[in-house]
C-alpha cells in the first residue's frame, strides 16, 4: 500500500508485479541477476486480455507483491530480451514488440485469476485511474483532451487527479513531456528527426523547450 513498507525475499525463476509509482530497493546476499520491464502505455495489451476488465477476478485478502512461477516461454522470452541488451539493440519498436508478446504470453499461459492477482497492483484501488489517464495521455495535449478521453468535465478530473497524484493534470501532462522529449533525445541518433517525432514545428521550437526545461540547449545536452 502506498507509503508503507514491504519487505520480500524474491525466489529464483519468479516473476513479481509492482504498481505504478513504487519505489524498490533491492539487495543480494549472492550472484544473482534480475530484469525489470516496465511499460507506460496499456494500448500494447494483448487485445484478449483488458487489464481494467480483470479486476471481476479478484476477491479476498491480496498480497502486496504478487508473484508468478517463470515459465518456460516467459524464460525464453526473457532470454531474447537479454540478447538485445547486450548486443545494445535499443530500437523503441523492437522493444515495444517484445512488450506486446509478454502480455499475449501473460493471456495464454496463465488463467484469468492468475492475471488478476498478479496485476492487482496496477488495477485496484486508485491504480485502475493511473492505468486509464497513462492510456488516454498518450492520445491528448491538453486537460481538456484528456477529460474528455476520460469521459469526465476538466473539474471532476482535476479534483479526481489531485487526490490520486497529488499534482494537477496539467503538471503531469508537462512532466510526461519532459519525460518524452529527454527519453528520445537519448536513444535517436539523428537529432534532426527530433522535432517531428516529438510533435514540435521546428529544430528552433525544440531548442527553446530544452532551454527553458532543461536550462541547456540541444548541443549542451
Amino acid at each position: 500500500m502506498k507509503g508503507e513498507r514491504v519487505d520480500r525475499i524474491a525466489e529464483e525463476n519468479n516473476i513479481y508485479s509492482l504498481g505504478f509509482d513504487v519505489t524498490m530497493t533491492l539487495e543480494s546476499l549472492s550472484d544473482a541477476s534480475f530484469l525489470i520491464l516496465g511499460f507506460d502505455d496499456p494500448n500494447v495489451l494483448c487485445n484478449k486480455m483488458e487489464m481494467v476488465g480483470l479486476e471481476h477476478y479478484l476477491c479476498g485478502t491480496l498480497p502486496d507483491v504478487p508473484s508468478l512461477p517463470m515459465g518456460e516461454p516467459i524464460r525464453l522470452l526473457v532470454e531474447s530480451l537479454l540478447f538485445y541488451l547486450n548486443h545494445k539493440m535499443q530500437c523503441l519498436h523492437l522493444h515495444g514488440l517484445k512488450l506486446g508478446e509478454w502480455f499475449f504470453l501473460m493471456q495464454r499461459f496463465y488463467t484469468k485469476k492468475e492475471n488478476a492477482i498478479f496485476f492487482s497492483p496496477l488495477i485496484r484501488e486508485n491504480d485502475s485511474f493511473k492505468l486509464m489517464i497513462r492510456e488516454k495521455a498518450t492520445k491528448v495535449t491538453t486537460v481538456n483532451e484528456l477529460a474528455e478521453a476520460c469521459y469526465m468535465s476538466p473539474k471532476t478530473l482535476t479534483r479526481k487527479f489531485k487526490k490520486v497524484f497529488n499534482i494537477t493534470p496539467k503538471q503531469w501532462l508537462l512532466q510526461q513531456k519532459k519525460t518524452e522529449v529527454m527519453t528520445q533525445f537519448l536513444l535517436t541518433q539523428n537529432k534532426k528527426e527530433l522535432p517531428e517525432k516529438l510533435g514540435f514545428s521546428s529544430y528552433s521550437h525544440l531548442n527553446y523547450y530544452c532551454i527553458r526545461q532543461f536550462g541547456k540547449s540541444l548541443k549542451e545536452l
